[in-house]
């Protein structure tokens, strides 16, 4: 479900946020970033209270 395209941030730079590894892309999950895994969604990292 957070998979979708309408969650990914793609200008996360904008945000503070560092260039994704391959195979990962940053996600906004309410007011938190999150560094997943394309596939199966394995969170690397986060970035809480980025939004409010």
């Amino acid at each position: 479900m957070f998979l979708a395209q309408d969650y990914t941030l793609y200008d996360y730079w904008t945000y503070g946020l560092p260039a994704p590894p391959a195979g990962y892309h940053w996600i906004r999950v309410g007011p938190d970033a999150l560094l997943v895994r394309y596939g199966d969604g394995y969170v690397l990292d986060a970035a809480y209270g980025l939004f409010f």
